[in-house]
């Protein structure tokens, strides 16, 4: 009851000032590192005075925290998305494989999911929300059983900071990617042809959320002043 009656406050007190409200935002792992001064910048200048928390938790947990009232929003992949929620399309970003530069895949054009060599890749254990994940090869004990040092991590940069010095390989982002070239690391990204190299990322929030309206003028500042490396889709 005690939380009924805080909702009803807080949407009450939205529609008088939308700001006087704090925003609570989540984001995945691989994009909480390479999005929190872009949407530092976002939210100060679109909401000055706004209280805005930044979440970084796994897909399904943030689904789960939205439904709950513990999140405004979550920014997903649409494959990950719960269709219990409303999905907001915000912007599509290729993946691309991260290799050392120098690496002898590192001059390909672009490469297929089914040549990522099993023995040198390594991926996370949750999705990216990318369709051709599914055709990625699925390493084991039993393919990388000839590595003198091997990695199994639970954070992605962990798993990017060892390919710089290894002949491993992972997927990356658009996002990261970018990020990783302004940081001047030693990786190369080769883009992965079609299908299923684009994934489609928006906000999931509940249906008929009072928070619509900030929703639409942070889908709009996006599409004006997209991240580096990805594409706007928001459509107001």
């Amino acid at each position: 009851m005690l939380i009924s009656a805080q909702r009803i406050k807080d949407t009450a007190t939205e529609f008088r000032d939308p700001e006087a409200v704090p925003f609570n935002i989540g984001l995945t792992p691989t994009l909480a590192p390479y999005l929190t001064d872009y949407f530092s910048k976002l939210f100060s200048v679109l909401f000055p005075r706004m209280r805005v928390t930044m979440i970084e938790d796994l897909p399904q947990n943030m689904l789960k925290m939205v439904e709950d009232h513990s999140l405004d929003v979550a920014l997903v992949a649409k494959l990950n998305h719960n269709p219990t929620l409303e999905f907001t399309s915000i912007w599509e970003e290729p993946l691309y494989l991260a290799v050392h530069q120098g690496h002898p895949l590192a001059p390909l054009p672009s490469i297929r999911p089914e040549d990522v060599p099993v023995h040198d890749f390594i991926r996370l254990p949750h999705s990216f929300g990318y369709e051709l994940e599914e055709r990625l090869p699925t390493p084991d004990q039993a393919s990388r059983g000839s590595k003198k040092f091997d990695l199994t991590a639970l954070r992605f940069e962990t798993i990017c900071r060892h390919i710089c010095h290894s002949d491993d390989c992972t997927i990356v982002s658009a996002l990261a990617a970018e990020q990783f070239r302004q940081d001047n690391w030693p990786l190369s990204f080769i883009p992965f042809e079609a299908p299923g190299n684009l994934r489609n990322l928006g906000a999931a929030s509940r249906l008929n959320c009072p928070r619509k309206p900030l929703l639409a003028k942070i889908g709009a500042y996006i599409q004006e002043n997209p991240p580096k490396g990805v594409t706007p889709t928001f459509r107001a």
